[in-house]
């Protein structure tokens, strides 16, 4: 029992590390995706961010251990974003969302996240996730620290990362990235579970899409600034992939 919980620590030591050091690279890449769209960066969004990751620290343990599967963990993790969702939709309402409203406001965002979530997640995520950890272990070993301490270090994670994605794989990521800017993957990916799920039936909410795709196309200013996003996100990654591959 003390082995187990031993361990249990040292993951967790391990997970907490990894979840705050993804979140500064994020905060990090999105500064430099501004900066070169042009786009106000909103350090608040940092304090959002921070807060759901020490919310999934212990379910993303839990995961890892086997003591929960990947699916229950995802679960776990949609629930928790979905209420961050909606008490921030909620605090921007005057007056307060209760009964039917609420009730659909439930459902926009769960159908919004299911859609986010299958879009941006890879098929191999778990066996990614086991990649990496046998890789930081391997390192921090390799290199005499603890393993936690391998995030510390902007090399040593590099060193992680490419020993988990090739080169491909990440030029893969940032291309699905990038297709998300896209104006009809954005309406397909967040707006359409959306209109589904406030539309009274299929028909309905096929003529909403319709009608705010037609919107989107003839807003010029949207779409300069959709491309203007498009082309920032990708010399953001290609500076990320050199920093990283060398």
């Amino acid at each position: 029992m003390q082995k187990i919980e031993a361990l249990r620590n040292e993951v967790r030591e391990v997970a907490v590390a990894a979840l705050y050091k993804q979140a500064s690279e994020q905060f990090r890449i999105k500064r430099r995706l501004c900066e070169l769209a042009n786009l106000p960066y909103n350090p608040q969004e940092e304090t959002q961010i921070l807060t759901l990751t020490s919310l999934i620290v212990e379910p993303y343990v839990d995961s890892l251990m086997g003591v929960i599967s990947e699916e229950e963990f995802l679960t776990k993790m949609k629930d928790v974003t979905k209420e961050s969702i909606k008490t921030q939709i909620e605090q921007e309402q005057e007056e307060p969302i209760e009964g039917e409203e609420k009730e659909k406001l439930e459902q926009m965002v769960t159908a919004m996240m299911d859609s986010l979530l299958t879009y941006i997640l890879p098929t191999d995520s778990q066996e990614k996730t086991f990649r990496y950890l046998q890789c930081v272990f391997g390192l921090a070993k390799e290199k005499g620290v603890a393993p936690k301490d391998i995030f510390a270090s902007d090399e040593l994670f590099k060193e992680v990362l490419r020993n988990v994605y090739t080169v491909e794989e990440y030029q893969e990521r940032a291309a699905k990235g990038s297709r998300f800017l896209n104006p009809e993957t954005l309406l397909d990916v967040l707006l359409k579970p959306v209109l589904g799920s406030l539309a009274k039936n299929e028909e309905e909410a096929a003529e909403m899409y319709e009608e705010l795709k037609e919107e989107m196309q003839a807003d010029p200013e949207f779409l300069k600034q959709m491309e203007a996003s498009r082309n920032a996100f990708s010399q953001t990654m290609e500076e990320e992939i050199r920093r990283v591959y060398g």
